[in-house]
């Protein structure tokens, strides 16, 4: 057994005797201690009792007596703690655990409980017998797929009593699982659907496809995690689309997030105004989409209300995306204005957000 003085002042060359007290007797440590922990052995315990102990030591040159916290221990009993399954199929799991004391006994039997709630653990494994400590595992079969369980480890020896581990966070054998990844090669009428499968579920293979507004793509086949796509056209410019992706194994489906794209739609954002004078200011913004277009054209609504943008600047052909920027002139002094950065490429139009600046005066 072992005890710990938690006291950061104390040193063992301050130390006059360090030991145990148990069940009223008291053992000396019997090892050399270090900084504020030491140990003992004790022989000659009844295997069926629970002792209960506590460390002690007195300070050289004082009566001073220091004290551990009270700790309990049962020589005789198993200790087995829970690990987590493995092999997780469609309707089977490795369990596993760790017989970590044998209690002194010649052997111990060790098996797993397991249940749909973590509070009715009401199905047993088999149960395996051992002679040492270590890992064992346990292969269970015939469980409901898509259902969630909990499992922990039990142990047993000669002493009749059973010991076990905390309880596993929950699995479900035969689950899927799928995640919608951003579109991609969005052009004016069709988009690249993607998706990534994270867990195949323990199956030799599993479908995978898209849901694009009520419409299902082409079923992929898989049997390995991965991404997947799907390209769709005939697609209506400018319109929003919705999609998500689903798995199935055959026992379980999952279905990943929605996500939204519009094709064709370019996408503009209006960058704060620089440069202002008493009659003159640089209006700014950036083309981050074209929309899927060779060309757009960018320009700037500008008015004295956000709600009156009556002003627009000539537009200007872009080619790819960037910054763009337009010198406001003859402005009234003292003046806010407002404005916001468009970008049209033949098919679609997208609006920036509305800024204002004041001119000096």
């Amino acid at each position: 057994m072992s005890a710990n003085i938690n006291n950061d002042q104390l040193t063992v060359g301050l130390c006059k005797e360090l030991y145990f007290i148990v069940e009223g007797e008291k053992y000396p440590a019997t090892d050399t201690p270090t900084k504020n922990s030491f140990t003992t052995v004790i022989t000659g315990l009844n295997r069926t009792e629970t002792y209960d102990f506590q460390g002690c030591i007195t300070i050289r040159f004082s009566n001073i007596m220091i004290y551990s916290n009270w700790g309990s221990f049962a020589p005789g009993v198993p200790k087995v703690s829970t690990k987590s399954m493995t092999n997780v199929g469609t309707n089977s799991a490795i369990f596993n655990g760790e017989l970590t004391q044998i209690g002194g006994a010649s052997f111990c039997e060790v098996w797993f409980k397991y249940g749909t709630s973590k509070d009715n653990l009401n199905q047993s494994t088999i149960r395996k017998i051992v002679n040492s400590t270590g890992l064992f595992k346990i292969n269970v079969t015939n469980l409901t797929s898509c259902k969630s369980y909990y499992y922990r480890a039990y142990a047993r020896n000669d002493i009749p009593a059973d010991k076990y581990g905390t309880v596993t966070d929950s699995f479900f054998p035969g689950l899927t699982d799928v995640e919608t990844l951003d579109p991609s090669e969005i052009g004016v009428d069709s988009a690249l659907l993607n998706g990534e499968l994270l867990n195949i579920g323990g199956a030799s293979n599993c479908s995978v496809w898209f849901v694009i507004d009520g419409n299902e793509t082409p079923h992929i086949q898989m049997n390995s995690t991965g991404i997947f796509s799907e390209m769709v056209d005939n697609l209506t410019s400018c319109k929003e689309y919705n999609y998500y992706s689903v798995v199935d194994n055959g026992a379980c489906i999952d279905i990943g997030s929605e996500k939204s794209f519009n094709p064709g739609q370019p996408s503009v954002e209006t960058n704060d105004v620089t440069d202002i004078e008493l009659d003159t200011a640089v209006l700014n913004g950036e083309l981050i989409n074209m929309g899927g277009t060779t060309e757009c054209n960018v320009r700037f609504e500008f008015g004295l209300s956000e709600d009156n943008l009556t002003t627009e600047t000539a537009p200007t052909s872009m080619s790819s995306p960037g910054t763009f920027n337009r010198d406001f002139k003859m402005l009234h002094f003292n003046t806010t204005y407002y404005f916001r950065a468009v970008a049209y490429n033949g098919y679609c139009t997208d609006y920036g957000s509305i800024k204002s600046f004041k001119t000096l005066g």
